[in-house]
């Protein structure tokens, strides 16, 4: 065998060793990963499922289903708002506090913002509410 043919001997075993190699890498991280994400089988109670639905209506009731989950602002109002203020584009949402839910199914809303005045400053002002629990439709009652 001359010189030639053995190193070509040698590559096609690299060649060999790191497609197996390779192969066995790769089942051993699917296995990992099977095993890992088969958990146990979880199922639900129906003392579960009584607590999630325990926890739907208390979020119902505090209105926090009506509210922005990244800020916690009233979307449609702030939107609607906007549109009284001389400069739309200046407005920050501050901060939004909704009351629980009364007899008649409305919530209490207060949201904080700041916005330019009319001499170009930032001002702080609020806007009161009445939002509709079960649609979350909204009735402004005060402005300023």
């Amino acid at each position: 065998m001359n010189e030639f043919s053995k190193k070509r001997r040698q590559r096609e075993t690299i060649g060999t060793l790191g497609g197996l190699f390779s192969g066995l890498l790769t089942v051993g991280f699917v296995g990992f990963f099977l095993v890992k994400c088969s958990g146990p089988d979880e199922t639900i109670t129906p003392d579960d499922l009584a607590q999630i639905e325990a926890n739907q209506i208390a979020k119902e009731q505090a209105g926090f289903h009506c509210l922005s989950g990244w800020d916690g602002r009233h979307v449609r109002l702030v939107e609607k708002f906007k549109t009284t203020l001389r400069d739309p584009s200046s407005f920050e949402h501050d901060k939004t506090i909704i009351a629980p839910v009364d007899e008649n199914g409305k919530h209490e809303l207060m949201m904080r913002y700041r916005a330019k005045n009319g001499f170009g400053g930032m001002a702080l002002g609020h806007v009161k509410a009445e939002v509709d629990n079960r649609t979350c439709g909204f009735r402004i009652t005060d402005g300023s």
